[in-house]
This record gives structure tokens, sequence and C-alpha cells, in this order.
């Protein structure tokens, strides 16, 4: 974490005040699948200042996402750099290596869990119908399981028959940046790779007009 900027934490940290259904993070990531953090979040707090220019014009799809209820980043956020993650190796799963470089192109989903917290399996139903409503679109889940064994992530996959793309962040090195205020952290991405919005907490993505804003902002692969 040493290598990440000072407003980029801050700028994660203001995700706090939206987390009124989450897991409170594990304080050693080796520890998280024992189930000893799996504590409920229902405190808020406001938005930490954000070192941003505060002048940049914010899109349409921000627009739309802040009127959805995420949190709007005033300026797009680069994600930091991190080390490759590692695919769930499924019939259904077949990404390759997760990076920082592989964003571009494609809304994305990049969303933080874990196996054990409530809210996060919660919500992944309705992720799963994102994922299955947006097929043959410029669109993508990254769902980063934060801090456990390959095993225990492989057993839930197979018993809960998801298909969106898993990706196993074992030392929750990645987690420890980004999910710092609880999981589900979920940030969306646009085609450029960048950090638009994000909200902290269980929430339902398979609601009409999310699904319709994923579409119009996605487009049609090929066109």
């Amino acid at each position: 974490m040493k290598h990440v900027k000072p407003a980029i934490l801050s700028l994660f940290a203001s995700l706090l005040y939206l987390a009124p259904l989450s897991c409170a993070p594990s304080r050693d990531a080796a520890q998280v699948g024992d189930g000893s953090a799996n504590t409920a979040r229902s405190e808020k707090s406001p938005p930490a200042s954000l070192a941003q220019d505060l002048s940049a014009p914010v899109s349409n799809l921000s627009t739309k996402l802040g009127e959805l209820g995420f949190y709007v980043f005033e300026t797009p956020q680069q994600v930091p750099r991190f080390s490759e993650i590692p695919a769930l190796d499924t019939a259904s799963t077949k990404d390759e290596a997760l990076t920082a470089d592989s964003f571009a192109g494609n809304i994305t989903i990049l969303n933080f869990w874990a196996t054990w917290c409530p809210p996060c399996k919660q919500e992944m139903p309705s992720i799963e119908k994102l994922h299955q409503s947006l097929e043959g679109y410029n669109f993508r889940i990254a769902a980063v399981s934060v801090g456990e064994k390959t095993a225990t992530v492989a057993d839930f996959i197979k018993r809960s028959n998801y298909t969106f793309p898993i990706f196993l962040d074992e030392k929750g090195v990645l987690g420890g940046i980004m999910a710092t205020q609880g999981i589900p952290t979920t940030y969306i991405l646009d085609k450029n790779g960048m950090i638009i919005a994000g909200t902290v907490g269980a929430r339902e993505y398979d609601s009409p007009a999310f699904i319709s804003l994923m579409k119009e902002s996605a487009g049609m692969q090929n066109q």
C-alpha cells in the first residue's frame, strides 16, 4: 500500500458513508475466511475531502449513476497499480488474470466480496442476472474474492452456480486498498478504465433502470 497516492486512499475512504449494509474488513487478510470479521456495519459519516479538480465536467453516465444512488467521483480516478490477480478456474469463467490494464474498452463492475459475508451473498443473485442481461455488450464484471483460499471460493461458486468472472485476491492486497471500509465494495469503471462511481454495502444490480443504463453506456459488441 506504500505506493498508493494519499489522494487515492482518501478517495476510497470517502465511500464510508454509503455502508448501511456491509461486512467490516478483517484486520488480517489471512483470517478473513474464519468468519471472525462477520459483523455488519451501520454507522455513517460524511465523505472525506477529495483532492480533485471540482471544475471538471461529470459525464452523463456519472450523472445517471448519481440519480440511482451511487457515490459519483467529481473526476474519474485511476485504479491503483497492482500485481495480477488470477481468475478462478471454472468451466464458466475463462478470463485471464486481472491487472490494472484489464479494464479499458468495457464498462466494468469491480466488486469486492467474500463467502463469509452475508451482504455480499445477498447481492450476488442480482449480479448474476446483470451479467446474463449484458451478454454481448462491451461490459464486464470482475468480482474479486478478498482474503480467501481458492478451494473455499471454488466450492462456494460451484454450489451457487454463478457464472460471472471471479478473481482470487488470496492475500487481500488489492482488497486492502480498495475495500477498506467493508465489503461488498463496488466500483463502476468507464470504457477508459477509470473509476467514476462506487458504493459500499449490498445493492440490487438487476433493476430495469440499472440494466438499461449499463446497456446504453456499454453498447453492443462489434458495432
